[in-house]
């Protein structure tokens, strides 16, 4: 949507500032970019309220929060601003973007009961046809299924507008209500088919097809900032703001450039996905596909639900010194996997098992296993876990060329690098040198919107090579590893059934 006035007040200045908010699932970030350079930055934790299986945030206090980290960055000239932000939540408000009720985010597993209902009918599989995604208690669908039959119910069926969050924040700063493909995708309510959102899945989840905001290019401008949000924030009105992604345009700011390309996330959570510019569905639903920034590219891939987080309870319940279990980054690791197995399923797991009822372990065992050879097990198992995800994917990939861009926390560090290129047989690389991927993704988006310029150029020529890791000779053990793992997760899932 074109912004009056804005070609030749871009041309005129040689240098771009961006402001970009990312929301994440505990730290909310305000950055200034120039030139995709980071030239100041805030952030702030995010309360969270967890209780059982409940995992609630205030979105309210997100744009508290937002604001105070704005104006503590006093910007000053901002020539666009780009917002990316957690996705798997929504958020009812009133017809002026104001919040009705904390909401669940991706964390929150109390609808399990209704992924049952859904499950049994109308299926998993015919969810999976129509968005793309696969059915689990993380997503929006059962959640708002469960919501709306609850004793808020009201509060949900009645709610104006259900945003996802970056849209909610978005909301904020223009007043106008909006998404885009990559966020819609991910409620699990959007017809990746017909490109609209879906009638059959919007009665499953017990709301009205009008409380859900128009689909827009994520590459296009939702609007400009109000003189209400400028006067919160210490900002000029009329700033033009960009419509965005969720924070699966991580992909984009980790360095995938081109079909064929891998992406693979080493956080609290794990995650591969393969970049193409095929419509392709996995037929046996082991991974997810969803839009990708550009329209005729997309997404193949899926997440699991546990890979530092695993790493993080090891490291309490083994009470390991830093040598053997680093808080940062991953301990040296042998030339070829050990001879334990660790299945990281401590709050089940996702792709490509989907499976709530899977637990984790230790298997094989034995008098002179110690407690690093327990941790080292650990990590191999999560490195194990998200090669299962690459060997759902291998027949939609190019068998050579594309490489496996890391990001993330683990990704950041070369330790454990080797183990993964000799797994997927693919070079490992890491671009950027900065960790937030996320919110520099938010900052390319942004200026190519602004300027008409193709992201995944721009992004080639900010993001530096830091380091790539080849395959070496010891891919063959690393694939028996793996053998091993593959055959210990599915004898667990088929016990879980």
């Amino acid at each position: 949507r074109p912004v009056e006035g804005l070609e030749i007040h871009l041309a005129r200045r040689l240098i771009m500032t961006v402001l970009t908010l990312d929301l994440g699932t505990s730290v909310l970030k305000a950055a200034l970019w120039t030139d995709g350079k980071p030239v100041a930055e805030r952030s702030a934790i995010i309360p969270l309220h967890t209780e059982g299986t409940i995992a609630e945030q205030d979105p309210n206090t997100w744009w508290q929060l937002a604001g105070d980290l704005i104006r503590d960055l006093a910007p000053g000239q901002v020539d666009g601003i780009g917002v990316t932000a957690q996705m798997h939540a929504i958020v009812p408000t009133d017809a002026e973007g104001r919040a009705l009720t904390p909401v669940p985010i991706v964390m929150d597993r109390r609808a399990q009961a209704e992924v049952d209902e859904l499950t049994a009918a109308p299926g998993w599989r015919t969810i999976h046809e129509i968005s793309g995604g696969r059915l689990d208690v993380t997503c929006v669908l059962p959640k708002l299924r469960h919501l709306t039959r609850s004793a808020e119910g009201e509060t949900w069926r009645k709610a104006t507008w259900l945003l996802p969050p970056k849209d909610f924040l978005r909301f904020q700063l223009t007043g106008i209500a909006a998404s885009d493909p990559i966020d819609a995708a991910g409620t699990l309510l959007w017809n990746i088919n017909t490109k609209t959102w879906d009638d059959t899945l919007i009665e499953l989840a017990g709301i009205r097809s009008e409380q859900l905001p128009p689909v827009q290019p994520t590459l296009s401008v939702a609007g400009k900032l109000t003189d209400q949000a400028a006067q919160a924030l210490g900002l000029s009105a009329g700033i033009p703001i960009v419509t965005g992604g969720g924070d699966d345009i991580e992909t984009l700011g980790a360095g995938v450039l081109a079909p064929g390309d891998f992406f693979e996330h080493c956080g609290t959570t794990g995650s591969l996905y393969l970049a193409t510019d095929q419509f392709i569905l996995d037929p046996i639903g082991e991974v997810e596909t969803y839009p990708d920034i550009v329209p005729g590219r997309w997404i193949m891939g899926a997440s699991t639900t546990t890979a530092g987080a695993a790493l993080a309870w090891a490291r309490r319940v083994l009470a390991l010194e830093e040598n053997d279990a680093p808080k940062n980054g991953l301990p040296k690791l042998a030339d070829t996997p050990g001879d334990l197995i660790f299945l990281p399923f401590l709050a089940g797991e996702r792709g490509p098992w989907w499976n709530a009822a899977l637990t984790g372990s230790w298997i094989g065992m034995r008098p002179e296993h110690t407690a690093a050879d327990l941790y080292r097990a650990a990590v191999e198992g999560v490195f194990f876990s998200l090669h299962s995800l690459q060997a759902s994917m291998q027949t939609h990939a190019p068998t050579t060329n594309g490489m496996v861009h890391t990001s993330g926390p683990l990704g950041l560090d070369i330790s454990g690098a080797q183990a993964r290129a000799d797994l997927y047989g693919r070079d490992v690389r890491r671009r950027g040198t900065l960790p937030q991927s996320t919110a520099f993704a938010a900052a390319i988006i942004t200026e190519a919107t602004l300027t008409n310029t193709d992201p995944y150029a721009l992004a080639d020529q900010r993001l530096e090579i830091v380091w790539t890791c080849s395959p070496g000779p010891n891919q063959s053990a690393w694939n028996e590893g793996a053998q091993r793992y593959h055959q210990a997760a599915s004898a667990a899932h088929q016990a879980s059934q």
